[in-house]
């Protein structure tokens, strides 16, 4: 597995900031000769008015559910 972003940021507006998060991921999977490679990506934001960590831990656990139900997905 190669983690290619695993990325939180800030954007600030004016009566509410966006706090966001992005995860992609390249997966390869071998099955005795056959190899195939996925790759997964989730971004989720959302509007907070202010930018503490519980915020981030929110939308990072957001992300991060988004990118399990992702994976799951690709690897049926």
């Amino acid at each position: 597995m190669k983690i290619n972003k695993l990325w939180s940021w800030m954007n600030p507006g004016f009566l509410a900031i966006t706090l966001s998060t992005e995860i992609t991921t390249d997966i390869v999977i071998k099955n005795n000769e056959v190899t195939d490679e996925k790759n997964i990506s989730v971004k989720i934001s959302d509007n907070f008015q202010t930018g503490v960590e519980s915020n981030y831990v929110e939308v990072m656990q957001s992300a991060l559910t988004a990118y399990i139900t992702e994976l799951k997905l690709k690897l049926k």
